[in-house]
């Protein structure tokens, strides 16, 4: 790529990105367990698409996820397509925004 050979050893910068569904319990009274069901559908067709186009690798998941990308690059990518989506979500079930900007975390790993 540079020229300059690659140390296998060497860290590498990942990146780690952590969301949460604030108060999903509470949205689910509010909404009512069909309309919160269809909605978390929602969420994980969202959630799964864009794992699939930015490269990442899903860690852990309850009302939020843990997700691991190689590239710094992908894990912002997701993480601005994620709020995208979350906004388009939230429209689709006359709701407001359903959680905050996703958290991202630069790891050397």
């Amino acid at each position: 790529m540079d020229g300059m050979p690659h140390d296998a050893n060497a860290p590498q910068l990942r990146t780690l990105l952590l969301t949460d569904l604030c108060d999903s319990t509470g949205m689910v009274e509010k909404l009512g367990d069909a309309t919160a069901a269809s909605l978390f559908r929602d969420h994980d067709r969202l959630v799964l698409e864009l794992q699939q186009r930015w490269r990442g690798r899903l860690i852990d998941r309850s009302d939020g996820l843990l997700l691991l990308f190689e590239r710094p690059l992908d894990g912002l990518g997701f993480a601005l397509d994620y709020r995208l989506g979350l906004d388009a979500l939230g429209r689709a079930h006359r709701m407001g925004p359903i959680l905050p900007a996703p958290a991202c975390t630069w790891v050397r790993c």
